[in-house]
């Protein structure tokens, strides 16, 4: 479950080396910012796991990604 300002919304992670990783390190309280007014962004203090991912998908509005250095 992801909460943003008390709104609680549900997630899926897919079976994936980061999305494991930030499923490992909940329940967790990230700052996110503004990125080119069309994205939120935050980043963790060490990077999340990368290696074996899979290939890039394209993003739908609401998806949780992972970006370059671990940012989500």
């Amino acid at each position: 479950m992801l909460v943003i300002d008390g709104s609680r919304l549900p997630v899926t992670l897919r079976n994936e080396p980061s999305a494991n990783d930030l499923y490992s390190r909940l329940p967790v309280t990230l700052s996110f910012k503004d990125f080119s007014g069309m994205e939120k962004i935050a980043c963790f203090d060490k990077r999340l796991d990368e290696k074996g991912q899979k290939g890039w998908l394209p993003s739908l509005a609401g998806d949780l990604c992972v970006y370059q250095r671990g940012a989500i």
